[in-house]
């Protein structure tokens, strides 16, 4: 089994002739989108695939740093185009990657010097759009507010074990975590404990849902690239559903008000979603 956190790349030279002055060799992300799932990342990753100066995989989600780590760092290199412009970016986008224990410390070993992105969408709104979308596919036969008293439950002793390596892929930890994936103060510690802030960019959903292009055009900034001209910024992966009951909206908010405020701290935010 490939060990879970100490992993470093060894890329063999590839033949001269596949190569020009003008072009280099991938041997590593340049960026990923690491979440919030049901926050954007389909969106942005869709628009960012538009750019003329970056290549991502044919598949969204690779899911490397997650549930596919033991295909070893030479599958998820070798998802990536082996040979790019000078100049032209490669990334990625696996939105459990924010919430998974691992993921930071991996990402970190195949690319220490990766960009990495972060959308994070009101922890309510995200929570009930988690479930509209697990219900949606037969992954969840509860009502949501049953669904939120069984979560701890359900996800008991599971982070631990997968940061432990004892547990390799979780289902419950990653469908059934409609909470606690919105509590992303704890999440982003993890990230900032192992790459520097400047190579962290946090987003809040709302404001790319409100202005996508002004938000990309972070993202561009972000990476060092021109701004994307010429598409539609249209959204991506909705999903619709009956709305969430007020009662349950209010509990909600108050549940996750003590994580907002530790997060308010993190980035320097005032009331994201007052």
């Amino acid at each position: 089994m490939v060990p879970l956190l100490d992993v470093h790349v060894v890329v063999e030279d590839e033949p001269a002739a596949d190569r020009t002055p003008e072009t280099r060799l991938v041997t590593a992300p340049d960026f990923v989108i690491v979440g919030a799932q049901r926050g954007g990342t389909t969106s942005l990753h869709a628009y960012l695939r538009a750019h003329p100066d970056i290549k991502t995989p044919a598949k969204k989600e690779l899911h490397f740093l997650t549930d596919r780590f033991e295909r070893g760092p030479e599958w998820y290199i070798g998802q990536f185009p082996a040979v790019v412009p000078c100049g032209t970016l490669v990334g990625e986008a696996t939105p459990y990657a924010l919430f998974h224990p691992c993921a930071p410390l991996r990402l970190h070993n195949v690319a220490p010097e990766a960009r990495v992105i972060a959308l994070l969408r009101n922890p309510v709104d995200r929570a009930y759009s988690h479930y509209l979308h697990e219900r949606a596919r037969g992954h969840e036969a509860l009502s949501f507010e049953d669904a939120v008293r069984a979560e701890r439950e359900r996800l008991t002793g599971l982070e631990a074990q997968l940061a432990s390596g004892n547990l390799t892929v979780s289902e419950a930890h990653k469908r059934a975590s409609y909470l606690a994936r919105g509590r992303y103060a704890r999440q982003l510690e993890r990230w900032l404990a192992i790459f520097p802030r400047d190579r962290l960019l946090v987003l809040r959903s709302e404001d790319l849902y409100a202005d996508p292009e002004t938000v990309t055009r972070r993202v561009t900034d972000f990476l060092g690239l021109p701004p994307l001209q010429g598409i539609a910024f249209s959204a991506h992966n909705a999903t619709a559903g009956a709305p969430m009951h007020s009662a349950t909206r209010e509990l909600l908010a108050r549940e996750f008000a003590q994580d907002n405020a530790q997060l308010e701290k993190i980035l320097g935010w005032t009331d994201p979603w007052a």
